[in-house]
């Protein structure tokens, strides 16, 4: 995960901008969730986890994302 690479510094100013937008954290979550799913070995647990995700995409009204993957 990208924010495993940040030192600490670093992380309270992701945090800071992540309160400034929300909607910037949101994505950033989903983009997270999306790495760590790639990263499942099982296929049906995979299928799950990306169904899973395209729910909270779906729910995100983040267009950007949404677009994407329509």
């Amino acid at each position: 995960m990208a924010g495993e690479k940040l030192d600490d510094d670093g992380y309270q100013r992701l945090i800071e901008i992540f309160k400034l937008a929300p909607m910037l954290y949101k994505a950033w979550e989903l983009k997270e969730e999306f790495c760590d799913l790639l990263q499942i070995p099982d296929v049906k647990e995979s299928i799950q986890a990306l169904n899973h995700w395209y729910e909270n995409v779906s729910q995100s009204k983040l267009n950007l994302f949404w677009n994407q993957i329509l």
